[in-house]
């Protein structure tokens, strides 16, 4: 199994593709909570299932502080979680994961959101729960070439 974690500023979204794809929403964990509540959660969905790898996306930082600060931290909570798991993670850029999952670079959050639907169905609702799945398929790729 590998998944694919996306988030921004108030929710964390994970990806698990294995036999097939598995959407988990943490939308339940507000990522300004506690350090340790956030670390806590995200831990259940690292500790569980034993996944062969987790893609994370790079954090964008942007010249608002404040989410430039917010995105970093979920990234490290995240990052954090696999480390302490012993769980094998990677981090990807939307242009390398994009290039990886779906052979374009630039493809913008509709089309993206477009190609997960017609590949996975109408299960994928929103561009957060595309990235995820495109990120997963980024690791699927990497491992296939031999680069993870």
């Amino acid at each position: 199994m590998i998944l694919g974690v996306d988030y921004d500023t108030k929710n964390i979204h994970i990806a698990a593709l294995g036999a097939g794809v598995i959407l988990l929403n943490l939308k339940r964990i507000p990522v300004w909570s506690p350090y340790n509540e956030v670390f806590h959660e995200a831990s259940k969905y690292f500790f569980s299932g034993s996944p062969e790898l987790v893609v994370v996306e790079a954090p964008i930082y942007i010249q608002n502080a404040k989410t430039s600060f917010a995105l970093a931290r979920v990234h490290t909570i995240i990052t954090l979680a696999c480390e302490e798991a012993h769980i094998k993670f990677t981090t990807l850029g939307a242009t390398r994961w994009k290039k990886l999952a779906m052979g374009e670079a630039k493809v913008n959050k509709e089309e993206t959101l477009k190609r997960m639907r017609d590949r996975f169905g109408d299960d994928v609702t929103d561009h957060h729960f595309a990235d995820s799945i495109g990120l997963a398929l980024a690791g699927k790729e990497l491992i296939a070439q031999g680069l993870l």
